[in-house]
């Protein structure tokens, strides 16, 4: 071998950073070395070959795909037993990453690769998600036959909200709508309980869930009885997906007779909604399907690989399926229930009812604490004006253009401005480094996550609340819940002209709005409201006012309650608890 190669390889190791490696040789030379080894030393191909294939992935994932097909076309049957079939491997599981299905599918079916617990567990999930995608009618699939049941009493109506997560394992805006509408539900006499997705709280360990210490499957929180079906056999991560979903309806089908379920409410996505709605027909009872969002284009605006693959369009099956199933569709906006309503290949013409995102006004409209106090507690100054964001620190929330806007305020301006990031996610170390790289540590400060019955003390710190998020496809359909809890504060709002965010300052009043990433924009209504803090109050006010008036959880799961006495007519609630 070349001493070109014996360099190049000098520091091939697992731990190697793949950004180091490709600037000190350059893709195209380790991609020319690679294939010097595969003719001169085929033995060490399929090990060497792989190793590259996971940096490459690391750099460019179109490109080690392509690399993948490449090297996979040369690999030789002398490499070792223990080695042979890596580099295939690699490429199946790049496939299957990207949610191309049907080219993983047609890889399985023309290769000859070594059993083992890893290929055999990606095989059957690429050749679920292939049967899923080829099936026509997901929903005939899943459900068992047919139930015999004790009738249920006209005086007893029983009924499960059925949710993908929730509290107290996972505490995000998604847990405490479930806990919200279940509980303003209960006030208005509906017997109603929340269950979870099966396998869930351990299948997944998300930032803001509880430890899972003495998990138990039935626990009360805040007077709401939840059901568990926590499973290390079976759950996301253990089974493949149609193979889920069928374990999944069955878990639901059992829960249903044991505690004699009159109705099932299911909140997205489609892994909740579609066993619900095949139970319910087992077991003849109505169920609704509450689509929150548009999880396929959330992640589509991460990843604009997966728009156009095979994982995009079985995700968009499944969604509409569940819509279509259920006897009645509810969306969490108008934007959310218009993609299903108007898409005919959503299967679904049926009229929606809407039901928004609302607040708790006894958490968030009592009088805000004493301005001075709460900013003694954070350790801040009393004369700054402090910017808060309180959410999910992801990359379509567009907090790096907040940061940029400080910087620009900072050179405009003599203000003490600050800016105070409630919250966590997978963006802050990035953000961190662009606050250390534009010397605003002294003016930004990361929070973290803060328990709900802290964040009032946040609220009462702050001048104003900025919620700038990007102009991407998910952002143009989904209401996020933080807004309506700054309102409820008296906090004015910033917002992006994306659509959701927009109507909510239309309909309530209380903010002001900019053109989505739009920098100079934001510059503009910051130094707005720095500049008339009279009417910032004002503003404050009157979105405060709007919350009672509108958007309490009281009020918002009316829509609701009318959908229950629709499809429950004998089964009538007892009186209102007033």
């Amino acid at each position: 071998m070349t001493s070109s190669v014996e360099e190049t390889w000098l520091d091939l190791n697992p731990e190697t950073p793949v950004r180091d490696l490709l600037k000190r040789h350059g893709v195209k030379q380790v991609q020319i070395n690679i294939r010097q080894i595969y003719a001169l030393q085929p033995a060490r191909f399929e090990l060497l070959a792989q190793r590259f294939l996971l940096w490459l992935w690391e750099l460019d994932q179109r490109m080690a795909v392509e690399e993948a097909a490449a090297l996979d076309a040369l690999s030789p049957n002398s490499s070792p037993a223990h080695y042979r079939g890596m580099v295939r491997l690699e490429r199946l599981k790049m496939l299957d990453r990207l949610g191309q299905t049907s080219q993983a599918n047609n890889l399985l079916c023309t290769s000859t690769i070594s059993n083992s617990r890893q290929i055999n567990k990606l095989a059957a999930r690429i050749s679920e998600c292939q049967e899923l995608a080829e099936c026509p009618d997901i929903i005939a699939t899943l459900q068992p036959s047919t139930r015999r049941r004790e009738p249920i009493r006209a005086d007893d109506p029983r009924i499960l909200y059925f949710a993908h997560h929730a509290l107290p394992y996972h505490n995000n805006g998604y847990a405490h709508r479930t806990a919200s509408i279940v509980a303003a539900l209960k006030r208005r006499g509906w017997d109603i309980r929340i269950g979870t997705r099966l396998g869930f709280p351990v299948d997944r360990q998300l930032p803001g869930e509880n430890p899972r210490d003495n998990l138990q499957a039935r626990q009360t929180v805040d007077g709401i009885e939840y059901a568990f079906s926590p499973s290390n056999l079976q759950n996301l991560n253990t089974l493949p997906p149609l193979s889920y979903l069928r374990a999944a309806t069955l878990r639901l089908v059992e829960f249903i007779e044991q505690n004699r379920i009159s109705l099932i409410h299911a909140a997205s996505n489609a892994i909740c909604g579609l066993p619900a709605v095949a139970a319910a027909r087992a077991c003849g009872i109505p169920s609704i399907y509450e689509a929150r969002g548009a999880w396929e284009v959330t992640r589509a605006s991460r990843d604009p690989m997966y728009k156009n693959s095979d994982a995009y369009q079985l995700d968009l099956k499944l969604e509409r399926a569940a819509a279509a199933g259920a006897d009645r569709f509810i969306a969490i906006n108008n934007p959310v229930g218009e993609r299903y309503a108007a898409d005919p290949k959503f299967g679904t013409s049926q009229p929606f009812q809407t039901v928004p995102n609302g607040i708790d006004l006894e958490v968030f409209s009592k009088e805000k604490l004493d301005f001075a106090d709460a900013r003694a507690n954070l350790n801040l100054p009393l004369d700054a004006f402090l910017i808060g964001y309180v959410g999910s620190v992801v990359d379509y929330e567009g907090l790096d253009l907040l940061i940029e806007a400080l910087r620009e305020i900072r050179v405009q301006r003599t203000e003490d401005v600050r800016l105070l990031i409630v919250g966590d996610g997978l963006v802050r170390p990035l953000l961190e480094n662009i606050v250390r790289h534009l010397n605003l540590e002294d003016l930004v400060n990361f929070v973290g996550h803060v328990n709900q019955n802290k964040l009032a003390e946040y609220y009462a710190a702050m001048n104003v609340v900025c919620i700038p998020r990007r102009g991407w496809p998910v952002c143009e359909l989904v209401t996020p819940l933080k807004p309506f809890e700054a309102l409820a504060a008296g906090l004015p709002i910033i917002v992006s002209s994306v659509k959701p965010l927009e109507d909510v300052v239309r309909e309530v009043g209380g903010g002001l709005i900019f053109e989505k990433d739009n920098l100079a924009a934001l510059v503009k209504a910051i130094c707005f409201a720095l500049n008339n803090p009279n009417r910032l109050k004002t503003i404050g006010m009157k979105g405060k006012t709007a919350m009672k008036q509108l958007r309490s959880w009281d009020d918002v799961v009316l829509p609701i309650d009318d959908v229950y006495n629709e499809l429950l007519p004998y089964l009538q609630p007892g009186a209102p608890q007033i």
